[in-house]
């Protein structure tokens, strides 16, 4: 009778595989997570910094100083906000390349016929994705830059 089971090392390296990819998807959704909570939060400091600029009359300094901190935390926001995401990007990049390493052992396909329907990710992933890239890098800016701005109309834009 021959022994068909799997030998330990495919074993293992598929309990391995498993773990990265759940680790994987954990990270991305923490990615979404994080950006809709920063979407969020800045929408509520805008509608707060537009509201304290345009419907309070008279500008005094307690609004100035209120435009102020808004602005202010605005900005530590958008920099809170790209550390942690670009943190979780590298941890997803990580376990992306583990995986990759992975499935490039060929012990690992031993049982199975068809490799391309199994790949998670193309093989020649050697450049970051573009949403990635949008919300590790330009959306940050983007709302430091306009947070800037508002810090710019706040400060010498008293009318």
């Amino acid at each position: 009778m021959a022994n068909t089971s799997p030998n330990p090392t495919q074993e293992q390296l598929r309990f391995l595989y498993d773990k990265l990819l759940s680790l994987l998807i954990n990270e991305t959704s923490l990615i979404s997570e994080r950006t809709n909570i920063f979407l969020v939060f800045n929408t509520i400091l805008f509608a707060a910094f537009v509201i304290l600029k345009a419907q309070v009359t008279p500008q005094t300094n307690w609004t100035l100083a209120g435009n102020l901190t808004i602005s202010v935390s605005g900005l530590i926001f958008c920099l809170l906000f790209h550390y942690l995401i670009r943190a979780a990007i590298r941890a997803a990049k990580i376990w992306r390349g583990l995986l990759n390493k992975i499935e490039g052992e060929n012990v690992f396909w031993d049982g199975i016929t068809n490799p391309a329907e199994f790949r998670i990710f193309p093989t020649n992933n050697a450049r970051e994705p573009l949403p990635t890239k949008i919300l590790g890098k330009y959306l940050p800016l983007i709302m430091a830059v306009l947070w800037g701005m508002a810090l710019i109309w706040t400060i010498f834009g008293r009318s």
